[in-house]
């Protein structure tokens, strides 16, 4: 286990938060960092298996003993995300234990990987009702209840760079993991009035969903750790970025990195708007990043 290294001994100091998916791999890490830096954290997960079936407080349960042992303030929560209600339970639920919720991070996960031929209609259902649906209803409560008091605060999602580049055996993974990049972007622009932020983070990490992935083939066993992973969100969930919203943060072992949306300068058509032929003797030139215009 690799130790963080931080400036401050307690960042997170008097900070109440909510980790969703806070059971297993990245979402246990940021759990652990952010109650070791300061925070109070109420740690919701299942303990489903990597494919969503299966129910086990015990996964959950045992990240939060070692909290406490190691001089944390924890709970646990074993209800299921996806269950009618529950974004907004939970919401209310670490409000009604500490009389305030400042940040929120929703790192729960399924398996999406696979052949799009090959996916079947319940993985497909099970990762959008984990990582849209049930990410959509956290930011919905949280931006609610953080708008409502004078705080404000700060909710931390998690996608993944297949948002932004295609892959072998990754259609599932891009349409959710680019689904919450597109709705953290959006959602920090609603809630900046209120003094919410919402940025996301998008890893390269081995955890039990991703090991199996070629990308981790010949690399050594300490390298792209959950552990790396956690300080993007602790200093996301800090005072340190209470002026970064809207962002979708990239981490990957020791490099750090930002995606960003990029619009080619694109072409004018002579005439009111593009006919077939002409749109066809650009030869595609509107992709083009280099700043030519073409007319």
């Amino acid at each position: 286990m690799i130790a963080p290294s931080v400036t401050a001994t307690a960042p997170l100091a008097g900070k109440a938060l909510l980790i969703v998916g806070g059971g297993r791999g990245i979402g246990a890490a940021e759990a652990r960092l952010c109650a070791r830096l300061g925070a109070r954290v109420l740690v919701n997960d299942d303990g489903c298996e990597a494919d969503g079936a299966g129910h086990d407080a015990s996964v959950v349960e045992a990240v939060v003993a070692g909290i406490v042992a190691d001089g944390g303030e924890a709970h646990a929560d074993a209800r299921d995300v996806c269950e009618p209600g529950a974004p907004r339970d939970l919401v209310e639920s670490a409000r009604a234990l500490w009389g305030q919720l400042d940040g929120v991070v929703c790192a729960a996960a399924v398996q999406t990987g696979g052949a799009l031929t090959r996916l079947g209609d319940r993985q497909v259902a099970r990762a959008l009702d984990v990582q849209v649906r049930a990410t959509l209803g956290l930011v919905r409560a949280a931006g609610d209840a953080m708008a409502r008091g004078e705080r404000g605060g700060s909710v931390v999602l998690h996608a993944g760079p297949n948002a932004f580049a295609g892959a072998a055996r990754s259609t599932l993974a891009a349409t959710v993991e680019a689904a919450v990049a597109g709705m953290g972007r959006a959602a920090a622009v609603d809630l900046r009035r209120h003094g919410v932020r919402v940025n996301v983070v998008a890893p390269v990490a081995r955890t039990r969903l991703t090991e199996r992935l070629p990308l981790f083939r010949g690399i050594d066993d300490d390298a792209l750790l959950p552990e790396h992973v956690a300080p993007a969100a602790a200093y996301l969930l800090s005072d340190a970025a209470r002026e970064v919203t809207g962002q979708v943060v990239g981490i990957a072992g020791d490099r750090v990195y930002a995606f960003v949306t990029e619009e080619t300068p694109g072409c004018f058509s002579a005439r009111d708007g593009f006919g077939y032929d002409e749109l066809c003797a650009l030869d595609g030139r509107w992709f083009d990043l280099s700043g030519r215009r073409g007319r």
